[in-house]
Formats: C-alpha cells, structure tokens, sequence
C-alpha cells in the first residue's frame, strides 16, 4: 500500500468521508421523505420564472415585474431579484435546453473542487453545505444563485471571475476575492462597459430593490452563505495548496543550503 493510499485510510480522513457520506444521504432522505406535489412545485421554479421574464423582456415587455415597480411588496418567488446586465447570462440560459442551466454551474464547481482536492474535513464540510436547506431547495429551482457559486469556483484560481458577483448587492463583498490581482481590474473595467449597454434599465432596478421588504431584512441573503462558501471550503482546506506549500518550503531550504 501506497503512503498515500495509508494517508486516506488514517482514522481522520476515514471519519471525514463518513461524515460526508451522512449529510449527502440526509440530503437525499429529505427529498425522498417529502411529499411528491411539493417537489413537483419546486423542481426548475427558478429556473422557469427568470426564463419566462427574459421571453418577456425579449418580446418587447418589462424585465421587472410591474408589481416590483408599482410601489413596497413583499420578496415571493418568481421576483426578479437581479440587476440587468444579468440577462447576459439568462438571455442564453432561456434559449439553450434546460438541463444545460445546472449543468454548466455544477459542472464548474465540481472540476474545480477535483483540482483542489480538499481534505476530508472540507469534503465533509462542504456535504454540509449542500444538505442545508436553503442550498438543497436552491439546487431543486434552478436558483441563479448556482452560477455565483460556478463564479466564485473559478475565482478560487484565477480570482478575476468573483468581479460579478459585484453585481448582486446583498453579498457584493464576496465579489472582492481577488482585487489584488491586475486581472481583477480587468475584468472589473470590462464588467462596466457591459453594464452600460443596460444603462437605461439601471433606474428601474434601484427602484425594485428600494421597494422589496422581507422579514429578515438586510439578512436576507445570510442563509445562501453555505451554499456560497463550497467553493471557498474547497480551497481553504485543498490538499493541492498544502503540497505545494511543501515543495516551496523544500526548495528554499535547499537553496538556503
């Protein structure tokens, strides 16, 4: 047996995939647990109503929901929460068949979490993350919150794609992974010139976010947080980082010989 073969074995990391291995099966129990209708309800809602939004926009009708712009409502599903230069992203996401719009996210943040390889402990965490449930209900809809988790995937390595998420106000903050980096910069100079090809809808949208309410408030993104740290988890605890911080240990010494 390989040393590395022992290293998954050890008692911790045997403990972390069984731990993982729990919360997944949780996962899976809730959904096979919960009444079909209910399921029916949820399965692409998301999904369905950004695409059917953007079919409207194209055809020449509003992007917003004219309840959204009419004066306060209360957030329900099936609001369009994101600002305009997203439709980018929905305008192909309406036209290409629907299973590419999980696909294509979850593929990211899969590939990129193999080419991290996190511990078990981050495995484990991350399957906690996912049997959340805001997360599980998120990856049922279609919520566009999937691909900001795709974004931050790939910001992990190459920073500069964490710039749009930016655009989504209530957890702007994230979109800073990376602004040391010039490509950063970049990519932040072509998000604008992308967003001023909208200009004409960005007043609309001001005045969609200044008029939703919801109970938790500011808080309102707060339980999409787990969902958005998988990617994060993924890296904090990757065995890849932590071997290459050896081998660079490793060689300064040498050379310090």
């Amino acid at each position: 047996m390989t040393p590395a073969s022992r290293r998954a074995l050890s008692p911790g990391a045997f403990a972390g995939y069984v731990v993982a291995v729990l919360f997944l099966a949780a996962w899976i129990w809730q959904y096979a647990t919960a009444p079909a209708g209910n399921l029916e309800a949820l399965a692409g809602l998301d999904h369905r109503n950004y695409a059917t939004a953007t079919r409207t926009w194209l055809d020449g009708g509003p992007w917003y929901l004219p309840r959204q712009t009419a004066g306060p409502y209360e957030i329900t599903p099936g609001d369009v929460l994101y600002p305009p230069v997203w439709l980018l992203l929905f305008v192909p996401g309406a036209i290409l068949p629907w299973p590419a719009w999980w696909l294509i996210p979850l593929g990211i943040t899969a590939a990129m979490t193999w080419w991290w390889r996190p511990s078990p402990l981050g495995l484990a965490t991350m399957a906690a993350f996912i049997a959340w449930p805001p997360t599980a209900v998120h990856l049922l809809t279609g919520n566009p919150g999937i691909w900001i988790v795709a974004a931050l995937a790939l910001a992990t390595r190459w920073r500069w794609p964490a710039v749009v998420i930016l655009t989504k106000v209530t957890i702007a903050p994230l979109g800073l992974w990376g602004i040391r980096d010039r490509r950063w910069w970049i990519a932040l100079a072509v998000l604008a010139v992308a967003c001023l090809a909208f200009l004409p809808m960005w007043p609309t949208y001001v005045e969609v976010l200044l008029n939703a309410h919801s109970a938790a408030g500011v808080f309102y993104s707060a339980q999409d947080l787990p969902m958005l740290m998988i990617p994060l988890v993924a890296w904090a605890t990757s065995r890849r980082r932590d071997a290459e911080r050896r081998a660079r240990l490793t060689e300064n010494a040498g050379v310090g010989r």
